[in-house]
């Protein structure tokens, strides 16, 4: 952004009256706390308005004068009683003012993050600012920006109470990053009589985090743009804290923060994983045990393609030589016998020994999910003692080749949904086979050639959700980098040379910008010395012993003159005479 350089336009010293003076519009700090207001009006009384006041000629009122920097002290004024007020008049355009409030606003030492924000905001708005202008001109990090700019998503009742101090910064960051929603009932839980307001900022966190989902562990494809056209792939949102580390620079998870969005991908997802089983799987059944919110809405598409789904929690048995399913609550093929072709007693409800033949069908299923908990159990303990335990397992530290477990347990951990079509095409595997029991294929066609390739299409998932670094700054940008280099060698460079070009311009224009306000400083610097050189500097203020160079040095501008007093001494010495 170029303005032309307010030290070389008019700019002139007058005590004007307070109702020839109008505030600006546009300044972007709207809250003027009434104690420290008052304050500041007592101070007034009893020393004046030591620097005056920064206004220009009204653009729309020729004969009034809009308050450029110095509402506060124009409010403490009148609250003082004070009829007229010291000003430095100067000649600025729209874009002048505009930068100038903004900057004096921002560097106050009360500001508040909700003036911050509305400040950042209209400088974005603007079109005249970017992110990276707003920082440098700040001198603050992208992060401390890109929080401020956050807040102005406040739903307007937490705005008022930020405002007025019911919760602090760090809880105000924190709700800024959720769903409206979320913030309401945030909002609505803190004014319960039972409720303990908004808690601590570690209490608000970890009820927060609640809510987080993890994008690593979604069911769709996180790079697929098709599945919510507003929102787009979440490799890109920035609502996402691997995608926008600038706003969640605490988080190392893939955490999305909008669950609305995040509900409506996994239910879109689904159902085109479920229009695929139904057309590729004619006689396939399909089976829910407990149909909750979720899985209706896919029991009802399936529905409306003339498939009924097999319900209830006692309507068919999981058998490896059972029938194809497919079950709609963890969305995976499996292998059923229906509940009626069982030789387990059928279960009416005129059965007279309805009661006994439940009890035995109970048992079986406590049992088998016995079983399944003994297993768990079995796996927990290897984690907690074994794997955790490196005094016991000292193979992980080992710089031994990978055994073949290993190996394919890599392949199992690295590959994604995209990793499926080339296996199950190239090794002829049907896809729900595959999926059913993915650890066995894999071992059985396992080949050093798949590892590599399914670590290089991990690689190229991380490069493409990466957030965008400073690979020079930054060690896992350097990396990826170097790999990038290896890959497209020509044109990495290509782009390098692209953006050098680019940096260049940029840099000579803030060259000329730096040397122009550098003479800007001569130029005010010689100004005064001018000033100083024109002043007769024996007339002493009879009160602070003052002269006009003491003045100059302090506030850039000769003293204002009544009689034998400098101005602050001069209303001093009137309200004394008063009193």
């Amino acid at each position: 952004m170029t303005t032309s350089n307010p030290s070389q336009k008019m700019k002139l010293f007058k005590e004007l009256k307070l109702n020839e003076l109008i505030a600006s519009s546009i300044n972007p700090r709207t809250e003027f706390e009434e104690t420290s207001l008052n304050e500041l009006a007592e101070s007034i009384k009893l020393h004046g308005v030591l620097q005056p006041i920064i206004v220009r000629i009204h653009p729309v009122e020729k004969r009034k004068y809009e308050i450029v920097c110095g509402e506060r002290r124009f409010r403490a004024s009148k609250i003082a009683g004070a009829k007229t007020i010291s000003t430095s008049v100067r000649e600025l355009n729209d874009d002048e003012v505009f930068e100038i409030q903004i900057i004096e606003n921002l560097a106050r030492k009360d500001v508040h993050a909700m003036d911050e924000a509305l400040a950042f905001k209209k400088m974005l708005e603007s079109g005249k600012y970017t992110l990276d202008d707003i920082s440098a001109k700040i001198v603050k990090p992208l992060t401390f920006v890109s929080q401020r700019l956050k807040l102005n998503d406040l739903i307007p009742e937490l705005k008022e109470d930020f405002l007025k101090g019911e919760f602090g910064l760090g809880h105000a960051v924190l709700l800024a990053r959720v769903s409206e929603e979320k913030q309401k009932e945030i909002f609505d839980n803190s004014k319960r009589e039972w409720g303990n307001g908004y808690g601590t900022i570690k209490e608000l966190k970890s009820d927060l985090d609640d809510d987080n989902l993890n994008l690593d562990e979604a069911f769709f494809d996180i790079s697929d743009i098709t599945l919510d056209p507003l929102a787009g792939a979440c490799t890109a949102c920035l609502k996402c804290s691997k995608s926008n580390s600038v706003l969640f620079p605490e988080y190392e998870e893939n955490l999305c923060f909008d669950k609305v969005c995040f509900s409506t991908k996994t239910e879109v997802s689904k159902r085109i994983e479920l229009n695929k089983v139904i057309n590729e799987n004619h006689g396939i059944i399909l089976v829910c045990r407990y149909p909750d919110s979720k899985t209706k809405a896919l029991i009802s598409f399936a529905e409306s393609f003339g498939k009924k789904v097999l319900t209830g929690w006692n309507s068919y048995e999981i058998k490896d030589n059972g029938n194809d399913a497919y079950d709609l609550e963890n969305m995976e093929l499996i292998k059923i016998e229906k509940r009626d072709n069982l030789n387990a007693p059928e279960i009416s409800k005129s059965d007279p020994d309805q009661e006994i033949k439940s009890n035995i069908l109970g048992i079986k299923q406590r049992a088998d999910r016995a079983l399944e908990l003994d297993r768990e159990k079995i796996f927990k303990r290897s984690i907690e003692e074994l794997i955790k335990n490196d005094e016991k397992n000292p193979i992980l530290f080992s710089t031994d080749d990978l055994t073949l477990t290993e190996k394919v347990t890599l392949c199992f951990i690295l590959m994604g949904y995209d990793d499926e079509s080339w296996m199950t095409e190239q090794y002829g595997v049907d896809i729900y086979e595959f999926r059913k029991d993915k650890f066995e294929i894999i071992l059985k066609h396992f080949s050093e050639g798949m590892l590599w390739r399914i670590i290089r299409k991990f690689i190229k998932k991380e490069l493409v959700s990466e957030s965008i670094l400073d690979y020079e700054k930054y060690d896992q940008p350097k990396a990826y980098i170097k790999i990038l280099n290896e890959y497209f060698p020509k044109e990495i460079l290509q782009f390098t040379e692209d953006q050098t070009i680019i940096a260049k311009q940029r840099i000579e224009r803030a060259n000329v910008r730096i040397t122009d306000l550098e003479n800007s400083l001569k130029i005010r610097e010689n100004e005064r010395e001018l000033q100083k050189s024109q002043i007769d500097s024996s007339k002493l203020c009879k009160s602070c012993n003052r002269n006009d160079i003491d003045f100059i040095n302090e506030f850039g501008h000769p003293a204002i003159w009544n009689e034998e007093y400098c101005l602050p001494c001069s209303l001093k010495q009137t309200d004394l005479e008063e009193n």
